[in-house]
């Protein structure tokens, strides 16, 4: 008797194997854009390499607090697992740390919280949450900032390389019709959340370095509760069809397949429910009274022709539209607030996929694969519609 054997996804380059970060680099720091190559080549190695392998094997371990000692005294200690302590060394070596910062504020606030003696000052821990996921970030009251388009680009990288290994009736899976279309569809979703998450990146940078504009002032407080609700809600939907993708394999926690689904599910609440995030796009709106896509949108965006464009302005126009009309109806408004901002979100998202489709007008994917294929950027941009 054959047993059935079938390989199982790796990981290559996370940073030569994408098929967007190095143009979209190019397209809001080309002066800068050499000068990152070799450093992010490192990254995209480590993570590969050094992290994801460390991550399957860490995969049973948790956090461990330790509230009193063998001798009564309280001293509140988390033992982290090996994948975080690694992880830990490798952001201090390459400048990747950073300060917590309280949810809905800019600011940067730092607590020491251990005395001279390495004892806790004024903080006690009473347990670690049991969680549904993100089960190795040991948390009580804080909570960290998730990152969406991370989880779904290794879902989509880990299903491609298992579609250009996995054999079906004589062919590669990659190469059959309904399965490629399926990932190019959730390509599709995960690259206007990246191309919005990148130009709020720049405008959160050009308020930094004291450049933006009013107008982008008052983008950049729309479109964060914005970005952070469609994302949110994305990440868990691609999520879902990639483990869908790889079948029954799919579903086996030992693969790591299922904890990439169960970490996204935090996402819509970490970053704000959706509903609360709504409401707070509802309220800006409102405090700026401004209700014409020309008060929300570059003079590029309202003159462009193409189709991502004129599809995108319209979601905003509708959007927009249907606020003024509501004004007067408060309820009703409050309870089309998720419909709304969902669709102003979505709009986004199509002008700025149709800005990087006219910067790279063609995308490869499955490139570590002996299997890639090109596409047009702008039929990328059609499976959004």
């Amino acid at each position: 008797m054959t047993l059935f054997e079938q390989p199982g996804p790796r990981l290559s380059n996370t940073y030569t194997a994408d098929p967007y970060l190095a143009a979209l680099l190019t397209q809001y720091a080309p002066h800068h854009f050499t000068s990152w190559q070799v450093d992010l080549g490192r990254m995209g190695e480590v993570s590969a390499f050094v992290l994801y392998p460390l991550q399957q094997a860490d995969r049973l371990n948790e956090p461990i607090l330790t509230q009193w000692s063998p001798w009564g005294e309280r001293i509140d200690e988390i033992t982290l697992t090996p994948l975080w302590i690694k992880a830990e060394k490798i952001a201090v070596e390459e400048g990747l740390v950073a300060l917590a910062c309280p949810e809905g504020n800019t600011e940067v606030i730092y607590i020491e919280p251990r005395d001279s003696q390495g004892k806790l000052q004024q903080i006690v821990v009473n347990r670690l949450k049991d969680k549904l996921g993100t089960r190795k970030v040991p948390t009580a009251e804080l909570l960290l900032s998730g990152v969406p388009l991370c989880f779904m680009r290794r879902g989509l990288q880990l299903a491609w390389d298992y579609a250009a290994q996995r054999q079906v009736f004589g062919e590669m899976l990659i190469r059959k019709p309904l399965y490629r279309e399926t990932l190019l569809q959730q390509e599709a979703v995960f690259c206007g959340a990246l191309c919005f998450t990148f130009a709020c990146a720049h405008l959160l940078g050009k308020r930094e370095n004291q450049t933006a504009t009013a107008q982008e002032e008052q983008q950049l407080r729309l479109f964060i509760p914005l970005l952070k609700l469609i994302t949110g809600k994305q990440v868990v939907s691609v999520l879902s069809e990639v483990m869908e993708s790889f079948g029954g394999a799919g579903y086996i926690e030992d693969t790591g397949i299922p904890q990439l689904l169960r970490d996204a599910h935090v996402l819509p609440i970490w970053e704000g429910t959706t509903n609360v995030l709504s409401l707070d796009a509802l309220h800006v709106l409102f405090k700026f009274g401004e209700w014409e896509p020309a008060s929300w949108l570059s003079p590029a965006h309202l003159q462009a022709d193409d189709l991502g464009n004129v599809q995108g302005r319209l979601q905003i126009q509708n959007a927009l539209k249907k606020i003024k009309a509501l004004q007067q109806q408060p309820n009703t408004l409050e309870a089309n607030a998720r419909n709304i901002a969902i669709a102003f979100a979505q709009g986004l998202e199509l002008l700025y996929l149709a800005d990087f489709a006219v910067h790279t007008p063609a995308l490869t994917f499955a490139s570590d694969t002996p299997h890639a294929f090109t596409i047009n950027t702008q039929d990328l941009l059609t499976r959004f519609l």
